[in-house]
């Protein structure tokens, strides 16, 4: 009878627990910056619907989420959600510069890769070498 109760109370507890709500990320090119107004205005690159073009989209952000090298014409990475359900206005809540594959690499795995320990070149081949044997 205790199994069943503490299994009840488990069981209770997982679905009445709230869930966070995602991230949602945006992926696009910069049209323009108003660091007044602490606003950007970003034409996404990838639409949810996969329909074409999409409408600009107004990004608002803290001084302290806008990367220094961020211009017009910057690919962008931005997470948050849209506060409008026509989905025209985004809150960053994170920005990072760049399309696919930029960013750091803290496991140091991609900075090895090009590297090799005898330094015969990239991936430890010889130059022009099929990459089997020495």
């Amino acid at each position: 009878m205790r199994t069943f109760l503490v299994f009840l109370i488990a069981l209770a507890l997982c679905v009445l627990t709230p869930t966070a709500p995602a991230a949602e990320t945006l992926l696009g090119k910069v049209i323009a910056i108003d660091m007044e107004r602490k606003e950007m205005t970003v034409q996404p690159i990838h639409t949810p619907s996969g329909d074409g073009e999409a409408e600009p989209v107004i990004v608002t952000f803290s001084a302290e989420e806008l990367p220094a090298d961020v211009e017009a014409g910057s690919i962008v990475r931005i997470w948050g959600g849209y506060t409008d359900p026509h989905r025209i206005t985004f809150q960053c809540s994170g920005m990072r510069m760049g399309g696919h594959g930029t960013g750091n690499d803290p496991t140091g795995v991609r900075s090895r890769i090009g590297k090799s320990c005898d330094g015969r070149g990239p991936g430890g081949m010889r130059r022009g070498g099929s990459g089997h044997g020495r």
